[in-house]
């Protein structure tokens, strides 16, 4: 009994809640992995970074290897893999840590550069290289970032709901994804926006793309949350939300789209107009 119990020991660093390292990811090039391996998931992802993990959490995180690696020459990095629900989470919590001036590189779906550190998105994955030393081979290290996104991911495509959002007025680099709970409402899940500037004024874009069931509910719910009367969910509508100002809402066929932060959205309506049109409604 006792020998059954420490063989179960001795394993636990190499299989986690029933989870393995991927054979694949062993020996990437020239870079060894360590036998050391940390995984984490849903339950103690706090134990890795903190507070910063509810963050995570809302973009539904499901598990992050922690993992060294050593080259011929003694090199060593750092792997941090995050695997979230699925990419468009993944392209939400990426955005989310991105810096406006990015030094951006073409690795995955979109990557950047930063104190030598790669962050990289790629399909449902975040992932994360950090050089032990700056004087780590900087071709070795775009090598390695390379392989390991053809061995996690085949989607290197962005949502498509972003080539909705009309380029007239944005502003670059302010994409963002909701998870859950967008303008504050229970259910309003799945949301994308775009900060824009029209004259003086900033407001954003947003949008939603779902079934026409679902869709249908999200609208009417927050219409009803809102105390707005209504004769049909489609077409345009100003609601006044006493939380979040007065937001224009387009909506059909299983597409919202809205103004919000504008004090007349009627006047920029236009946008709503061309990412209709963009989105091929």
């Amino acid at each position: 009994m006792l020998y059954k119990l420490l063989l179960v020991f001795f394993t636990l660093p190499f299989i986690v809640n029933g989870q393995s390292f991927p054979d694949k990811l062993l020996k990437v090039n020239d870079w060894q992995s360590k036998s050391d391996k940390s995984y984490y998931d849903e339950q103690n992802l706090y134990d890795y970074i903190n507070g910063a993990s509810d963050f995570y959490l809302s973009y539904s995180f499901k598990d992050l290897w922690v993992v060294d690696y050593t080259s011929s020459d003694n090199e060593v990095l750092t792997l941090e893999i995050y695997r979230h629900k699925n990419p468009y989470c993944a392209f939400g919590i990426y955005v989310e840590e991105r810096p406006l001036d990015a030094n951006k590189i073409p690795i995955g779906t979109e990557s950047h550069l930063s104190d030598g550190a790669y962050y990289i998105l790629t399909g449902s994955y975040y992932v994360k290289i950090f050089p032990r030393e700056k004087t780590n081979d900087a071709a070795k290290m775009e090598a390695f970032a390379k392989m390991i996104v053809s061995l996690l991911s085949n989607t290197t495509q962005f949502p498509i709901e972003l080539s909705y959002f009309p380029k007239e007025g944005s502003i670059s680099e302010t994409e963002r994804y909701t998870a859950e709970n967008y303008l504050g409402q229970e259910g309003f899940n799945g949301v994308f926006a775009k900060s824009y500037r029209i004259g003086n004024q900033a407001f954003k874009l947003f949008i939603l793309k779902q079934d026409s069931l679902s869709a249908d509910k999200i609208v009417a719910n927050y219409f009803k949350n809102t105390n707005y009367s209504f004769k049909q969910l489609s077409g345009f509508n100003i609601v006044k939300d006493k939380y979040n100002g007065p937001v224009m809402i387009y909506y059909s066929k299983g597409l919202v789209i809205g103004i919000l932060g504008h004090p007349k959205p009627n006047k920029v309506q236009n946008l709503i107009s061309e990412a209709i049109k963009l989105s091929k409604l």
